[in-house]
């Protein structure tokens, strides 16, 4: 009875499985992403490459295949076809908040569905600077995250796999994520210890890391000579935040290491490529919506160190960046 205490009746309510419910979480999504959809649309950065994909996509894919195939795969070319599609039906400024739309209300849905009675914990955290950057500015990867968690929650093993596997197709860090599953799923096939798994974990991680801007020349990926990436700082507070947090995680025990399995290795190599390769953060945020799920699944002492860390540290992001236009949001910052 006391562990209900700690969660509103709404909360409750929600957790239900009946109809009602589950249409009570899809409408709390859909205004979501209708009030970042609503945003103007040229208040945030990077709009301008936005536009030029949706007018230009054909173009381009013609350009990457020029290049040959392998060339094609690795720049993304469902999201340039959708671009081109798109562009068809709408004006740029609309496909953008189709895309705004449609990416923040499947995240918001799958998020609140898979953990209601944390709903206003999971609210908080979508209007966090980590979580919602993707959905205003980083829009092919917002898009990519949403197809990637229909994918992932999906009832049936082969439209898990098709699903996912189109995601690196629209934003090319999911190639290290479906690497990350891989690799988790192999762990489990062999039954392996979670210290072991850890272990083996850091060292795929650091050799994998090392080598990420070597394969995208390599492979023709825009990531290969993109200086976007390598021009974000690394002030090193997210990983001290992220060491911290995995220490909670590694706590919980191996009950919970086997059951998070993919959200604990997606840390553990964030951080360990965090100071070597300018694609952590990216990489990262691809995974972050289960990291957070993982997070909120943390009992005791543990639980309350992780909200108090998350909440703590977006706060402080929030509290520097107040000075700035549209708290760092706005172009040119």
């Amino acid at each position: 009875m006391s562990r209900q205490l700690n969660y509103s009746p709404l909360a409750f309510y929600l957790a239900d499985q009946s109809t009602q419910a589950k249409f009570g979480l899809l409408l709390i999504a859909l205004c979501y992403g209708a009030f970042l959809a609503a945003l103007p649309v040229d208040i945030f950065a990077d709009r301008k490459p936005y536009f030029e994909f949706i007018e230009f996509s054909p173009v381009i894919l013609l350009r990457h295949l020029s290049h040959g195939v392998h060339a094609l795969i690795t720049n993304e070319p469902v999201w340039l076809v959708f671009n081109s599609f798109m562009g068809l039906l709408l004006e740029p400024r609309d496909v953008v908040r189709l895309i705004i739309f449609f990416s923040a209300s499947v995240t918001a849905y799958y998020l609140l569905r898979t953990n209601p009675k944390n709903i206003w914990w999971l609210l908080l955290f979508l209007f966090f600077p980590q979580i919602v950057k993707n959905f205003v500015i980083h829009l092919r990867q917002g898009l990519a995250i949403a197809v990637f968690l229909i994918g992932w929650f999906s009832d049936s093993h082969r439209k898990k796999l098709i699903i996912v596997g189109l995601t690196p197709f629209i934003h090319a860090s999911f190639f290290f994520v479906l690497m990350l599953l891989a690799m988790t799923y192999l762990y489990r096939r062999m039954r392996l210890a979670g210290d072991l798994r850890n272990i083996l974990t850091i060292i795929y991680a650091s050799a994998l890391g090392a080598m990420l801007l070597v394969l995208a020349r390599l492979f023709g990926a825009r990531q290969g000579s993109n200086q976007e990436l390598a021009n974000e700082t690394t002030s090193g507070a997210s990983f001290l935040l992220w060491s911290l947090l995995v220490v909670l995680m590694l706590l919980q025990g191996q009950n919970y290491l086997r059951r998070y399995s993919f959200a604990v290795s997606a840390v553990l190599f964030y951080l360990c490529i965090y100071f070597t390769s300018p694609v952590a953060g990216r990489v990262f945020e691809s995974a972050i919506p289960l990291v957070v799920l993982a997070g909120l699944a943390l009992t005791g002492w543990r639980r309350m160190a992780f909200l108090a860390l998350f909440v703590g540290f977006n706060l402080l992001v929030l509290a520097m960046n107040s000075q700035k236009p549209l708290m760092g949001f706005a172009p040119g910052v």
